[in-house]
């Protein structure tokens, strides 16, 4: 007569069973687990929009066609040979792409570039030709920028490639 009985479940003695107490742990794990999956994605949304938000200081002009833009998100694990963050950027100039263009595209993101020479085309170069390349560093950022003209173009092309700083 101290028996309980609960619907759907037969008798009982009030108490639940080592079953029922490892159903209702894993459960709890299950939902610890989602949430924890929620409160990392939440934290690297908002560091990925940070890092978009600083790379979109550098000032390309907007008369220039971006024809490859390719984000790779903060992730909780990132490997060497696919760093996170991380942005590749290509655009085709309407303009030659002289160093003091690129000293004016970096300039609002407050880079202090290092060039590695004139842009220009090595006259005994044919084919796709790198004219130049310059590279900063801020906020553990490597920020690189090479000038190439493909074969055949009147205007080169900039690549912008942002990863973290090497360590090592």
């Amino acid at each position: 007569m101290n028996q309980l009985t609960v619907l759907g479940c037969g008798k009982s003695t009030g108490r639940m069973s080592a079953k029922r107490w490892s159903l209702v742990a894993i459960a709890a794990i299950i939902v610890a687990a989602v949430a924890v999956l929620f409160i990392v994605r939440a934290f690297e949304s908002a560091d990925t929009a940070r890092f978009e938000a600083e790379v979109s200081e550098l000032a390309v002009p907007h008369e220039w066609q971006k024809t490859v833009d390719v984000v790779r998100p903060v992730q909780y694990v990132c490997l060497s040979t696919n760093p996170c963050p991380s942005i590749f950027q290509r655009w085709t100039a309407n303009e030659p792409v002289t160093e003091a263009v690129l000293a004016e595209i970096a300039k609002p993101a407050g880079l202090v570039l290092t060039i590695d020479g004139p842009c220009q085309r090595h006259p005994q170069n044919s084919g796709d030709d790198s004219l130049c390349s310059a590279q900063a560093t801020k906020n553990g950022h490597s920020y690189t920028f090479d000038v190439l003209l493909p074969e055949g173009a009147q205007y080169p092309d900039l690549i912008i490639e942002v990863r973290p700083v090497a360590n090592g």
